[in-house]
């Protein structure tokens, strides 16, 4: 989705002494129409680091962030949401990602209370779960298959899929969520050692605005 003047991308490269390969920081940058926002994005992007400190890092090891590009799925006249995805280097390779919402005229974050009331929430805690225990219900089928796994590791990684979903709360769900052109999009984090990521479960769920709409709150800017 286009970021209609509000946001462009900076390209910074990255070069480790001694390898021929160039990384990249495709960071978004907010316009100085929008100080607020451009304050808040910047401070959360490195985690109130300047990208100076990333180049330097890498440019001395060839560890710490190695990538970053990112995507806005959402933004209309007050509101804005986009994902940010980082590529790391320390012991193996790795990643990850920040989901943010933001009040564009604020610079403040955007909670999903804002625009869905108490039920609506609920309900979407409850349905995600139940997404989650048929994502882990398959995935126990595609582990019991791998003949590489013992019995106990097959179990250990299965208890490791449902603690996790057991001690999932709305408050950790409703951090991690976007807005979309077609609805508002959640996630929870993966919880698998890097040696079996693969058998972690899908764990991105949109759920389409027209469900939502029974649920919206009368100060909502987004459902409509």
């Amino acid at each position: 989705m286009a970021s209609a003047g509000i946001i462009h991308e900076q390209k910074i490269f990255l070069k480790y002494h001694g390898y021929n390969n160039i990384d990249s920081l495709q960071i978004p940058v907010v316009s100085d129409k929008y100080p607020q926002l451009k304050q808040a994005i910047a401070e959360q992007l490195f985690d109130g680091h300047k990208s100076y400190d990333i180049v330097e890092r890498y440019e001395a090891d060839g560890h710490g962030i190695t990538g970053v590009w990112y995507e806005v799925t959402y933004q209309d006249s007050n509101i804005i949401s986009l994902i940010i995805y980082y590529e790391t280097m320390g012991a193996r390779p790795s990643g990850y990602q920040k989901w943010l919402t933001y009040d564009i005229n604020t610079g403040q974050p955007y909670p999903l209370a804002k625009e869905i009331d108490k039920a609506g929430l609920k309900n979407i805690f409850l349905q995600y779960k139940l997404f989650i225990q048929k994502g882990i219900a398959a995935a126990r089928k595609d582990i019991a298959r791998d003949t590489s796994l013992t019995e106990n590791e097959v179990e250990a990684l299965m208890n490791s899929l449902n603690y996790a979903k057991d001690k999932l709360t709305p408050e950790v769900l409703f951090e991690k969520y976007v807005f979309t052109d077609k609805g508002v999009r959640l996630s929870s984090a993966d919880v698998l050692p890097h040696a079996v990521r693969n058998y972690d479960i899908e764990r991105n769920w949109l759920i389409p605005y027209q469900k939502l709409r029974p649920f919206r709150t009368y100060t909502g800017m987004v459902i409509k």
